[in-house]
């Protein structure tokens, strides 16, 4: 399910000059607290969060510091953020990326030629992908939002892509499941801070 994240992360841009830095969020047992993103994510029992060491790793840095983080955005890439996940592939993750350092695109783009982009890569990658904007109540409000089913092998997976635009950073915060009916309860997961 990253693949959908790293193509639309190449793409976005903030339409913001404020110039505060990212800062990585607080994970603990089951939360993850971001100040700089505004929202806290509580997951429950039957959720496994990401350590910060294994999110370095797999972000192919020594850890979680800013100027780690920075040498990644440096490179025009996307870290990843935090990561949540369960037995059955439930998921959600959140990625980000400095729009200093890639392809800019602006906001309402992200809704349009995301979506081609997206959609394309999963077709090539052999998955029949469905890929449209919608609206789901987040945080107290409609928000804007991708929907996403792919289709591979006879299983598909429902996703929901949230991007939040901060200072000259996007996030997308990507929640997955096997059971679409499962995405809104995985939403309420995320409050404000």
């Amino acid at each position: 399910m990253v693949i959908p994240v790293c193509v639309l992360m190449l793409l976005m841009s903030a339409c913001k000059k404020d110039n505060t830095p990212f800062k990585h969020g607080t994970v603990g047992a089951n939360t993850y607290t971001s100040e700089f993103l505004g929202i806290k994510i509580q997951a429950g029992s039957g959720w496994s969060m990401m350590s910060d060491a294994d999110i370095a790793k797999g972000n192919k840095i020594s850890d979680m510091s800013e100027s780690s983080i920075q040498t990644v955005f440096d490179k025009g890439m996307y870290i990843t953020e935090m990561m949540v996940t369960k037995d059955d592939g439930s998921s959600i993750n959140i990625t980000v990326q400095d729009n200093n350092k890639t392809i800019s695109v602006s906001e309402k783009e992200y809704f349009t030629d995301g979506i081609a982009l997206i959609k394309a890569q999963f077709d090539a990658a052999g998955y029949t992908a469905d890929v449209k904007k919608g609206s789901v109540n987040f945080l107290g409000k409609s928000t804007d939002c991708l929907e996403l089913s792919l289709t591979v092998a006879g299983t598909t997976v429902y996703e929901i892509q949230i991007p939040v635009f901060k200072s000259h950073y996007t996030a997308s915060i990507t929640f997955g499941s096997l059971n679409k009916s499962d995405l809104n309860t995985f939403l309420n997961m995320v409050t404000s801070v």
